[in-house]
């Protein structure tokens, strides 16, 4: 795609899938694909593979490869494919990238450098580099939670400055600062809700869509969700959201991606254990979200 064309493209329910594991802790490759096809039979708009509760972090270089390749040949080009290509080394995120479109990716997402001490002009040149390299559509990332947080000012210069992003997932969870996002940057790319937590407010304030982790375990949620808002049930949309809000309430204490990729196990597909130094949930921890998931009359 076309940085115009994924303008267009990246809206809806954008799904972070989870990478599964087997039990000796390598990528299920089966297990991903057999994911892929299940989210698509609820309805889902698009994936974003290898994202940060994809655990990415613990991923080499061709594990990554190879999920790009998995997600893509799963997606059967039905939805766009986000690939996160992500790395402190910009050279790496050119590696990846190619990668990635190689594969059949739609579009690509990286974030600023991280894990360095990167200026405003050295961030903006990286992804001036990265989209002059690549003829698709480029995504930015704004993840706070990396150590580099991205202003509504800086995501402006750097859209001004580079002059084919497609759009930016806007992972602040500061509704003032998702606001001016919005208002700086919303009729010239697409700006997604990086937060399913605060997916009624993004989609309240005019977003086109909402990247989602959660929506690999409770894609049929989700998509009810985003439904809701674009037939202006913004009353049902907000019942629904609030149906989730005690498993939100346990993953912020028990972790991600390890509590959604137990409920995704509960639904009977494939989420398997988390890497180091992630923490893996205990099996009370794990009784706890099967009862959490059984109380969700919206996927059961």
């Amino acid at each position: 795609m076309t940085h115009e064309q994924a303008k267009t493209a990246l809206r809806g329910i954008q799904t972070i899938l989870v990478t599964p594991f087997t039990s000796d802790l390598e990528v299920d490759h089966d297990g991903l694909a057999a994911n892929v096809a299940e989210l698509l039979r609820r309805g889902v708009h698009g994936f974003l593979v290898s994202g940060t509760y994809g655990e990415f972090p613990s991923l080499s270089i061709e594990e990554r490869i190879g999920l790009f390749r998995t997600v893509c040949q799963a997606a059967e080009r039905r939805v766009p494919v986000i690939a996160c290509i992500a790395h402190s080394s910009t050279r790496e995120v050119l590696r990846l990238g190619d990668a990635a479109l190689a594969a059949g990716a739609s579009a690509l997402m990286t974030t600023p450098p991280f894990v360095t001490e990167a200026s405003e002009a050295d961030i903006v040149t990286h992804f001036a580099e990265v989209a002059r390299y690549f003829p698709v559509g480029l995504v930015i990332y704004n993840n706070p939670r990396l150590g580099v947080a991205l202003s509504p000012a800086l995501l402006g210069r750097i859209v001004d400055e580079v002059g084919t992003i497609a759009g930016v997932k806007q992972g602040a969870t500061d509704v003032r600062e998702l606001e001016a996002t919005v208002a700086t940057l919303g009729s010239r790319i697409a700006v997604l809700c990086g937060s399913d937590m605060m997916i009624t407010t993004g989609l309240d304030l005019g977003m086109p869509g909402c990247t989602s982790t959660n929506a690999g375990a409770f894609p049929e949620l989700m998509v009810q969700i985003w439904n809701a808002f674009e037939e202006d049930r913004w009353i049902e949309a907000r019942r629904l959201h609030a149906l989730w809000r005690p498993f939100r309430s346990f993953a912020a204490v028990a972790g991600q991606p390890a509590t959604v990729k137990a409920a995704i196990d509960t639904r009977g597909w494939r989420g398997g254990p988390v890497r180091p130094p992630l923490r893996a949930l205990t099996a009370e921890e794990i009784d706890t979200v099967r009862t959490i998931v059984s109380t969700l009359p919206a996927v059961a």
